[in-house]
C-alpha cells in the first residue's frame, strides 16, 4: 500500500477493494465512452463540477465514481495535499447519523462537518433508503451546503431524476439538478457487470 493511500484510505472512507480503480480501464467504459471521456477531461472545473450517474444495479456507477475520485487525486500538485474525498453509500451516512442520537452530538456534529469540507464528496446510491421526513431533512441539509457552496458532488443511484423526487423530496432533487446541470445528470447503459463475476 502506497504511502498515498495510506494518508487517504481512512479519510476518503472508499473501500480498499475500490483503491486503484481507474476510469479509463473501468468495464463500464465500453457502454459509456462519452461519460468517461466527460469525467477525464483535465479542463473540467473539479472544484465545482458535479454530477448525478444513474442506471439500473450493476452498471459500474459506484466504479465510475470512485475512479473519478482517483482522477482528482491525479490532477492534484504531487507535492502538495491532495484534494479531500469523502465516499458515504447514503444508507451507511443516515445510520452513522443515526447511531448519534441519545448522546453523542460530537460524531453526529463531525460526519455534517466532513461533508461540509470534502472537495468532492461522493453520496453512493441515493434514493433506495426509506422515504421518512427525517432522512429527507437530513439529506436536504447536507445537500443544501454543498449547493450552496458550489462544491463538486458526486451522485449515484438506481433512479432516475423523477423516480429520485418521489422519493427524497423536491427541494433536495432540485439542489441536485442545479448542481449538476442537465449536461452532467447521465444515464449509466450497459450490461450487468455483476453478472460478469
Amino acid at each position: 500500500m502506497s504511502e498515498r493511500k495510506d494518508l487517504y484510505a481512512d479519510q476518503s472512507h472508499i473501500p480498499l477493494r475500490f483503491w486503484g480503480y481507474s476510469l479509463t480501464e473501468s468495464p463500464a467504459r465500453f457502454a459509456n465512452p462519452d461519460l468517461v471521456q466527460q469525467l477525464t477531461n483535465p479542463d473540467i472545473d473539479a472544484d465545482e463540477a458535479s454530477f448525478y450517474l444513474w442506471g439500473d444495479v450493476g452498471r459500474g456507477k459506484t466504479g465510475l465514481a470512485v475512479a473519478y475520485a482517483m482522477t482528482r487525486l491525479a490532477w492534484d500538485n504531487p507535492d502538495v495535499m491532495p484534494s479531500s474525498v469523502s465516499y458515504w453509500p447514503v444508507s451507511r451516512l443516515l445510520r452513522e447519523i443515526r447511531s448519534s442520537f441519545g448522546g453523542d452530538a460530537q460524531l453526529e456534529a463531525s460526519i455534517f462537518k466532513e461533508c461540509r469540507a470534502a472537495s468532492l464528496l461522493i453520496l453512493d446510491d441515493i434514493g433506495v433508503e426509506k422515504p421518512t421526513e427525517w432522512m429527507q431533512s437530513t439529506l436536504y441539509e447536507i445537500v443544501s451546503v454543498r449547493h450552496e457552496e458550489r462544491c463538486a458532488t458526486l451522485f449515484t443511484s438506481n433512479l432516475s431524476i423523477a423516480e429520485l423526487n418521489a422519493r427524497i423530496g423536491e427541494r433536495t432533487t432540485w439542489r441536485i439538478i442545479e448542481m449538476c446541470g442537465a449536461e452532467n445528470i447521465v444515464h449509466v447503459a450497459g450490461p450487468n457487470l455483476r453478472d460478469r463475476a
